[in-house]
């Protein structure tokens, strides 16, 4: 449930960048200043961000606004375009100097967030801003792992030709193709084995991909994919 604006003390500048008020920008900087944050640390080019207003995220930004400060969640606000879709918003950031491979707490950058929820425009335009497709903690899910894992198919594609590893192992030692193989994805399933995909490559139990499909009740959909030679 989303807290009231007394309760987060958010400012009227929050509440403008959020609706793309640009008119009202100009005045409530001159009184709250350019980057006050509510109790999550929450900025209003955050809240711009977030709400994909591009306007108004570009007119934050030529008043000063810092392009990456971070909230609770250790967000910068091309986490929050990133997570939502909002390619224009990403360009812009990415443009001026956002920090295209930032972690946050949840360990994942904003390559990582578009990925997970099928935002393939946002993730080619990170991409091409230079994110890596790699970047992750050890042992955390690659982007590669988010995209199969969310069912996207051409971020899944978008990313092996961006140079995926497409054999990377998250937690317990899962690759994209063991997790593929789980959720029964055959065209994801293709694309990896297509790329290279090690289908006998081991997780921490002991399982391949095929013998994963196998357990899952998968193996008429993806077994003659992974186990084709």
């Amino acid at each position: 449930m989303l807290l009231a604006p007394a309760a987060t003390a958010e400012t009227a500048l929050h509440d403008a960048a959020r609706d793309g008020a640009v008119g009202r920008i100009d005045a409530l900087v001159a009184q709250y200043g350019v980057d006050p944050t509510d109790v999550y640390f929450v900025t209003p080019l955050h809240a711009a961000a977030e709400a994909g207003r591009v306007e108004a995220v570009r007119a934050l930004l030529e008043l000063g606004a810092a392009v990456d400060p971070v909230d609770a969640r250790g967000w910068a606000p091309i986490h929050c375009a990133a997570r939502y879709g909002h390619l224009e918003v990403v360009a812009l950031l990415a443009e001026r100097g956002a920090e295209v491979e930032r972690l946050g707490r949840d360990q994942q950058s904003p390559l990582q967030l578009a990925a997970r929820r099928g935002h393939v425009d946002v993730a080619e335009a990170l991409i091409e801003a230079g994110a890596s497709v790699n970047t992750r903690r050890p042992s955390h899910p690659t982007a590669l792992h988010l995209a199969v894992m969310g069912g996207h198919p051409e971020v899944v594609s978008l990313l092996l030709r961006a140079g995926a590893d497409v054999d990377a192992q998250a937690g317990r030692g899962v690759t994209p193709l063991h997790l593929a193989a789980l959720d029964a994805n055959p065209s994801i399933v293709a694309s990896l084995v297509e790329a290279g995909a090690d289908r006998e490559l081991e997780n921490q139990d002991g399982r391949t991909p095929i013998q994963v499909a196998q357990r899952s009740g998968h193996e008429e959909a993806l077994l003659p994919q992974v186990a084709a030679e």
